[in-house]
């Protein structure tokens, strides 16, 4: 009797426990419905199941007296939806649905849940499923449509339910009007006798939870609101799926058509049509240093010297030498000749207690490093001071409080440029043992940047690095500010004919006594001319000693050198003016940026990811062009990060532009920190197993080497203008001197720079380049590759091929392989591909963050569609795996030109296609 009462008494506590689970299991979910093309549509096996809602029907779509309380549709009397007249099984969309013929159901068409406290309908109705479904589509429409009009509801079978609310202008619009918005699409419309519009719209739902059983769908209002009309409702076992808008392009998350990617063999690429290292003249240095020749380079003994490369940062640029190895070749084999190692100099010092002296185990790393990638052909390019904090060792008070990479005393505290010397010293003055020669003296390492990420005009911006740690280094710059200004003035009344704003200093503070404060509010406009001119003047004359300084620790390398590779948020061309004094310029901008300075994808990550660089002008390439300067080789420090549906047309532009205005290009990143060869994407930038990025590689490559650049147009800026007119000078620079050939800042003592006019440009060409923003399409063709990136409405001719996709959005290129300039060639290597990302990955609705990172699959949007080789003869066409194996032939046919045409489908799985004329 006690067994049977405790086993009574465990029943109900599970039934009490299930009840609860039951009661609480509820979750919103986000909407993840594929945006894709109508022909993408099209070609999708969807299984349609129409829901009978003939039981639930409430109300009628005609109301015939405004008010009385018992009326059809909304009971608003003529302001109802008596036009709709399409019965019967109806297709919208390319979706099947029942809509009730009111004469048959007595009256009764339409599914009304309540608004308007209308307490003649339901403000919930439960609709049973009982079936798995990947998803609904519902025709509906609100009157007195606002905010948030419903909620629906998929009720699992196991007791869970997940929702999504039904918003305004997002799931769901008012009746009266036209509209398309990202996740509605207007499926019928009429008009009025007005002129005014009726709709109804198509909304897609996807269920979170496919694979468990739907007990039914629940609809709901709140009562008092909007109501919901629903007047048909259909599942689909795939998807679901809406045709993508304008608006719609940026939101997709979907996954249809897309596949599994695998690492490539590395071995296996050796040889193949993916092996692009007979570009590279090996071993890096042969030739001897490069040197600046005009906007360019060159070795000693007179070659020409273009490089085109990648960075690689953290603990990534110290491996194992097996690594080492496979980095070395990997690059050689992408066409990449130059590598910036950057950010490694805080790891490289391992457990030491001071900041100048690398572990000698992890110096071995790095040289064993620099000499493979020398052996193969590849220069370069070190950053000193990126990361790197104090520590005990030195000697230096209060190091506890010092910032990354030193903060800004790296520039104004003389013991701590003195720590920057020792740390020169000690990497750059050691023998390499695997090549004999220290890294000052080797022609390999061609470049030299001192400060990694930091302007001295960061000081103005008064936050992370640039900001002061503590009094004492604060009242060090401001003695040193006090210095420049007694040096310069004789008074403090000669001071104030210059500084002629209230706002500049407080009366107590004079020359005399030397106690004027140093700002950080350049930016205030309130703060006069002299003011800014001195305290811009006083920065550059710090960086500029602290140059002079450092590059005299160096020796007699021939290493060329620069201060800083930062693109400083105020104060750029004054920091572009002031780099120029080096033997080099570079710049640091990223497309697609996610806030904050971490690469590595989190789920707390928020970026801003919208739009496509081939739209819009105001971009990476014109913040660079606005910051070259005539007579100074231009290295571009570049990223497009993931998620942005379109990073893929970063390598193309980027090549092209480079390669057009005798740019240095380096992409940011082929590795941060670490290498992974697991299919999982954690690094919004990494090249080093992402898809996509690692198959541009040797197309950019190919794209820069074979471009010559453009005449050079110079700009002139007046030195005096630099520092009050800064950004009025930026903003006169044109689109045309931005993009359409090789303008080059020059600069000039004096005042009175010009306007200039013409900034709505909006279809650029060159000899090599064609980008129309309007389209969204940008193409480029070089000596051994056309290439294209942007939006296809149409077969795309180039000059050697033509292309028509499903896809939204492509990058497409067709590259050389046989040495012959591309319209002579019989060996090609096609390349078409869009996005990749981790299996499962979603994005929030509004795309910037993530809500799940995904699994261990990395999956690839396949791009279908059609290509033709625009060229005489029999071509043979075979789908390559990443590792550069063929695959069974492609069918092939000719067209009416005698040219060779074959279909790209996922089938293939291939992102490259080798091509072979017989």
């Amino acid at each position: 009797m006690k067994k049977r009462l405790l086993c009574l008494a465990i029943s109900a506590m599970l039934v009490m426990q299930t009840l609860v689970f039951a009661q609480t299991s509820r979750e919103a979910f986000t909407l993840d419905v594929g945006m894709l093309t109508e022909s993408q549509i099209a070609n999708i096996n969807q299984n349609f199941t129409r829901i009978d809602l003939r039981p639930y029907m409430n109300r009628d779509i005609r109301d015939e007296v405004e008010g009385d309380g018992t009326g059809g549709w909304s009971d608003q009397g003529e302001n109802d939806l008596r036009m709709f007249d399409l019965f019967g099984d109806q297709e919208m969309l390319n979706v099947p649905f029942t809509f009730v013929d009111p004469a048959t159901n007595n009256q009764k068409a339409v599914l009304g849940l309540r608004g308007q406290n209308d307490m003649e309908l339901p403000a919930s109705v439960e609709i049973p499923i009982n079936r798995t479904t990947a998803g609904a589509y519902f025709i509906h429409a609100s009157p007195w449509c606002s905010g948030t009009c419903g909620t629906y509801s998929w009720v699992y079978e196991d007791g869970s339910e997940a929702y999504i609310d039904i918003v305004q202008n997002e799931q769901i619009c008012d009746f009266w009007g036209l509209s398309n918005y990202d996740y509605v699409r207007n499926a019928w419309n009429t008009t009025k006798a007005d002129g005014s519009y009726r709709s109804l719209y198509l909304f897609a739902m996807n269920n979170p939870y496919p694979e468990k059983t739907v007990k039914s769908l629940k609809l709901e209002t709140e009562g008092s609101g909007a109501y919901i009309m629903i007047m048909a409702i259909t599942l689909t076992d795939s998807g679901p799926y809406l045709p993508a808008t304008e608006s719609a392009r940026s939101i997709t998350t979907s996954t249809y058509g897309w596949y599994e990617y695998t690492q490539p063999d590395d071995d296996k690429i050796t040889g193949s049509a993916l092996d692009f290292s007979g570009y590279l003249d090996a071993p890096a240095g042969k030739h001897g240093y490069a040197q600046a020749d005009g906007n360019g380079l060159v070795f000693e003994d007179g070659t020409k010297a273009k490089f085109w490369g990648v960075d690689i940062a953290g603990e990534a640029a110290l491996p194992e030498k097996a690594q080492a190895e496979k980095v070395a070749k990997r690059l050689a084999q992408s066409g990449v000749n130059l590598v910036r190692l950057e950010g490694f100099d805080e790891a490289i010092l391992g457990d030491g207690d001071s900041s100048t002296t690398p572990d000698p185990e992890k110096l071995d790393r790095l040289f064993y490093l620099i000499a493979q990638l020398k052996e193969r052909g590849i220069y370069t390019y070190i950053s000193l001071l990126s990361n790197r904090k104090m520590r005990a060792g030195d000697g230096i008070e209060g190091y506890e409080d010092s910032r990354e990479g030193y903060g800004i005393d790296a520039y104004f505290d003389d013991r701590v440029i003195e720590l920057q010397k020792q740390y020169l010293s000690n990497l750059m003055g050691q023998e390499n043992p695997y090549t004999g020669l220290t890294l000052a003296n080797d022609p390999a390492v061609c470049f030299l940047e001192f400060v990694e990420g930091l302007s001295v005009f960061d000081y103005t911006s008064g936050y992370g690095r640039g900001s002061v740690a503590n009094e004492a280094q604060y009242e060090n710059i401001k003695a040193k500010f006090n210095e420049y200004l007694a040096g310069k003035y004789s008074s403090t009344e000669e001071l104030q004919r210059v500084w002629v704003s209230a706002y500049d200093k407080n009366d107590y503070e004079t020359i005399e006594e030397k106690n004027i404060e140093l700002k950080t509010s350049l930016a205030n406009p309130l703060v006069s001319d002299g003011y800014r001119t001195d305290v811009a003047e006083f920065l550059a004359t710090v960086a500029g000693d602290y140059y002079a300084d450092m590059k005299a620790a160096l020796g007699d390398s021939k290493i060329l050198t620069t201060i800083n590779s930062n693109s400083p948020e105020v104060k750029s061309l004054e920091d572009t003016y002031l780099n120029a004094g080096g033997d080099f310029l570079t710049r640091t901008w990223y497309n697609a940026k996610p806030y904050g300075n971490n690469d590595k994808i989190t789920i707390d990550s928020v970026f801003d990811t919208y739009d496509s660089m081939t739209q819009k002008t105001d971009n990476i390439v014109r913040d660079f062009a606005q910051n070259t300067v005539s007579g100074k080789p231009f290295v571009a420090n570049w990223g497009s990060a993931m998620p942005n549906l379109y990073f893929s047309e970063a390598s193309i532009m980027m090549a092209a532009l480079a390669g057009q205005k005798d740019w240095i290009g380096i992409q940011h990143s082929f590795a941060n920190e670490a290498y992974s060869d697991i299919n999982y994407i954690d690094d919004f930038y990494s090249i080093y197993n992402n898809p996509v990025r690692l198959a541009l590689l040797p197309v950019s490559a190919s794209i820069y080497y074979s471009l010559e650049a453009e005449t050079e147009q110079e700009y002139t800026v007046y030195t005096g203008d630099v520092h009050n007119t800064a950004q009025a000078l930026l903003n006169q620079y044109t689109v045309d001197q931005a993009f359409a050939g090789n303008t080059r800042l020059r600069f000039v003592e004096g005042t009175g720079n010009a306007k200039s006019t013409n900034t709505s440009t909006r279809i650029i060409k060159t000899n090599n380049i064609y980008w129309d923003t309007n389209m969204g399409l940008f193409e480029v063709r070089s000596g051994r590759t056309e290439a294209l990136s942007g939006f296809l409405t149409d077969p795309e001719e180039m000059p050697t091929f033509s292309i028509d996709v499903d896809n939204t959005f492509v990058t497409a290129a067709l590259t050389s392989l046989d040495g012959n300039e591309i319209g002579d060639a019989g060996h090609y290597l096609l390349t078409a591909l869009c996005g990749n990302q981790n299996y499962r990955a979603r994005v929030n609705l509004v795309r910037n963050h993530y809500e799940t990172l995904g699994e261990e699959r990395i999956v690839v949007e396949a791009i279908t569609g059609s290509v033709t080789i625009k060229r005489q003869g029999d071509y043979e066409v075979y789908p390559l795996t990443s590792s550069g194996e063929r695959k069974q032939a492609l069918p092939v046919e000719k067209d009416r030109n005698g040219y060779t045409t074959f279909r790209l489908s996922s089938d293939s799985e291939a992102i490259q296609y080798e091509i072979i004329k017989k």
